[in-house]
């Protein structure tokens, strides 16, 4: 059988091919746990603390990773055989092969494996039909590397397993969008006082009518009123909205869309432009004015007003006429056709009871 001479710990054996790769993983396996022994006696702060009470002033260098697509920075070294030997990345969900004991990510040993029903060669050593076991170790080694806020001005540091979560969540220097208008995009630190003052989406109550929602028509759904629509939209239909006379009137004069009284009449405006009073005549005046002036158009034109007056004076006489020989014609009528009923009831009497005679013979 071939034989190789295998060293370890300053000791050279003699092992076979076949447990060349198990000596390999145990080996690789002490190295892991002496790290640990090592990294246990300083035992770093938790995550998003630091030793002093103050932040520094400058965030240390570290260690350029990629994991998952993105770069980070941890806060130590990183050992080679982390990184995935078909990506080059930190091993996502880290697998180890049973030929040659290398690393790669489960998502990388897929796609080795896709399309092949057998006979797939391992990356590394071209071993045949290779076989991947998961690697926990390694995951949680990986996972817990001491990493920096991707965010230059952010002191956060902590696992690399609560980095997403502290970015998505917590981070002050990350860039979020505003969850109301939607196209503003600012850091988390400030995006809340443009939600609360500055978001034109922004909910707010009408100062006037206290109202919080606006009412679209439909039933089943009321939006809440924002910023942008009470002042495009709402103060057209606010019922307590302060409005000046459109006429112009008096510059002090305001008053509410309930009060419109003021317009509706045609006697408390002063600019409002009316008819004259002798508008409703036949042939009536077809003078407008404003009201401070109707009086003064009344007094100047009293003549041509009576003349107006007289046409439609003699205009309904002559109608009236007309009328009273129409009732006279028709009082006639209707005597002559209470006459000719009279005449049709007496000749039904006849009818009927030469009917029920005949009746009773038969």
């Amino acid at each position: 059988e071939l034989v190789k001479h295998f060293s370890f710990g300053g000791v050279t054996s003699l092992v076979s091919d076949d447990n060349v790769a198990q000596v390999e993983c145990d080996r690789r396996k002490d190295v892991f746990r002496q790290f640990l022994v090592e990294h246990t006696i300083n035992e770093p702060s938790p995550p998003g603390c630091d030793a002093s009470d103050e932040p520094p002033s400058e965030k240390p260098i570290g260690t350029e990773i990629t994991f998952k697509g993105k770069d980070y920075i941890v806060a130590e070294a990183v050992e080679n055989w982390f990184q995935c030997i078909i990506c080059h990345e930190l091993a996502d969900e880290p697998r180890v092969t049973t030929c040659c004991a290398k690393t790669i990510c489960t998502d990388c040993n897929q796609k080795c494996q896709r399309g092949f029903s057998r006979n797939y060669q391992c990356p590394s050593c071209r071993q045949v039909d290779y076989r991947s076991t998961e690697d926990p170790r390694a995951r949680q080694r990986i996972l817990t590397l001491m990493t920096y806020c991707s965010n230059a001005e952010c002191q956060w540091k902590g696992f690399l397993k609560d980095l997403d979560s502290h970015i998505s969540k917590e981070c002050p220097f990350e860039k979020v969008l505003c969850q109301q208008c939607r196209r503003v995009k600012s850091l988390r630190s400030v995006i809340e006082t443009h939600m609360k003052n500055d978001c034109k989406k922004r909910p707010v109550k009408c100062p006037r009518c206290g109202i919080e929602e606006e009412d679209d028509g439909e039933d089943d759904f009321v939006p809440v009123l924002t910023h942008s629509t009470l002042v495009n939209e709402h103060y057209k239909t606010c019922p307590k909205w302060p409005m000046r006379c459109p006429n112009r009137c008096d510059p002090q004069l305001t008053f509410t869309r309930d009060g419109l009284q003021h317009l509706a009449s045609d006697t408390e405006c002063p600019e409002k432009e009316i008819d004259c009073q002798f508008a409703s005549v036949a042939m009536g005046c077809k003078e407008k004015r404003k009201l401070r002036y109707m009086d003064e158009h009344i007094q100047e034109t009293t003549a041509e007003h009576l003349t107006l007056l007289m046409g439609d004076y003699l205009r309904l006489k002559k109608a009236h006429s007309t009328l009273e020989r129409s009732h006279s014609t028709l009082e006639k009528s209707h005597s002559t056709l209470e006459k000719a009923h009279s005449t049709l009831e007496k000749a039904h009497s006849t009818l009927q009871y030469n009917y029920d005679r005949l009746k009773e013979k038969c």
